[in-house]
């Protein structure tokens, strides 16, 4: 069972937020936070600030059942 919110406006900050359930009872939450650091190009492309808090089982379908420690990731994205 997935769980998603976002929140915010195309041409400035916008927070997602993910929860998901299996059915195992493994869960996982990620929250992702953009930010637009230039002119869009077309449509949702641009560049943007990237800012990403996971924490949970199953990131990657190798890891389906292993606990990742909370991670925290800053990056730069071309899309949103």
């Amino acid at each position: 069972m997935d769980f998603q919110a976002r929140y915010g406006r195309e041409d400035g900050a916008i927070v997602t937020a993910l929860y998901r359930q299996g059915t195992s009872g493994h869960a996982s939450g990620q929250v992702d936070f953009s930010y637009p650091i230039s002119d869009k190009l077309f449509g949702r492309t641009g560049t943007f600030i990237h800012l990403q808090l996971m924490d949970g089982y199953g990131e990657t379908l190798i890891d389906y059942n292993r606990y990742s420690d909370t991670q925290l990731r800053l990056g730069l994205s071309l899309a949103r």
